[in-house]
């Protein structure tokens, strides 16, 4: 739990790219399976045409009104629930607004236009904030911190 006082826990660049990985692989699941089922097992045995899946996928509006849905009800995609991240509010860190989720994802356009400078900029920020979330006002924080070692714990 984070306290008011308390600066949170950011959440850096390795994590969040595995947190996308995780992302990716659950969408491209969420697509395959069902298109396994309407088309038969041959879709999967085929990488072109899984890969025209996925990218069909990607590129219709089921992600944008998913990732935003998700961003607003539980504070992250499933990558980053499963890693432990969540996406708050920098000012107050509680949940975004609808507002903040629609300028983050469109803020991934702006970090991918700069040649993905926007992405790596977590890497190197004191918050770990990308430019989507420089520019919607949002950090990706750690939901659980462990406290630092008391002296009484700490080796001699």
């Amino acid at each position: 739990m984070i306290h008011a006082d308390d600066e949170p826990a950011y959440a850096g660049f390795w994590i969040r790219v595995g947190a996308v990985l995780l992302d990716t692989f659950l969408l491209f699941a969420l697509v395959t399976y069902p298109a396994t089922m309407l088309f038969g097992s041959h879709i999967v045995d085929n990488p072109e045409l899984a890969m025209r899946l996925l990218r069909i996928a990607q590129g219709s509006l089921f992600p944008l009104v998913l990732t935003l849905w998700l961003w607003r009800v539980r504070g992250a995609t499933p990558g980053k629930m499963l890693l432990g991240l969540k996406i708050v509010d920098s000012t107050t860190l509680g949940p975004l607004t609808l507002g903040q989720a629609i300028a983050r994802y469109l803020g991934y356009f702006l970090s991918l236009l700069t040649l993905g400078a926007g992405f790596l900029w977590v890497a190197i920020d004191r918050k770990s904030q990308g430019f989507h979330d420089k520019l919607s006002g949002t950090l990706v924080i750690h939901t659980h911190r462990t406290p630092p070692p008391t002296a009484a714990s700490a080796p001699p």
